[in-house]
């Protein structure tokens, strides 16, 4: 008799581990959609063809002034702005 109760509550111990176990199962995640390390905000037009925009770096929360000509020449001009340029939308 000893024996069978010994049974039967190691039985018992497995069947409210499996229930519990199961019930507290993580549920998959979904990865993060990665943001852009880099953000272009107020572009104006300087002269004909060119332009002018400012960046924000979201990382290091630095400006940057990006002048540019036609596409087919690629940028013209890299250069630091102050970091209130960017907070300015």
């Amino acid at each position: 008799m000893a024996v069978v109760k010994r049974i039967a509550w190691v039985f018992l111990g497995v069947l409210i581990g499996a229930l519990s176990t199961g019930a507290l199962v993580a549920t998959k995640q979904l990865p993060e959609v990665p943001t852009p390390r880099l953000a272009a905000f107020g572009r104006t037009s300087i002269g004909g063809s060119r332009t002018a925009t400012l960046i924000k770096d979201t990382k290091s929360d630095a400006c940057w002034l990006l002048v540019s000509a036609p596409a087919t020449d690629g940028p013209i001009a890299l250069a630091p702005a102050p970091n209130y340029a960017c907070s300015q939308q």
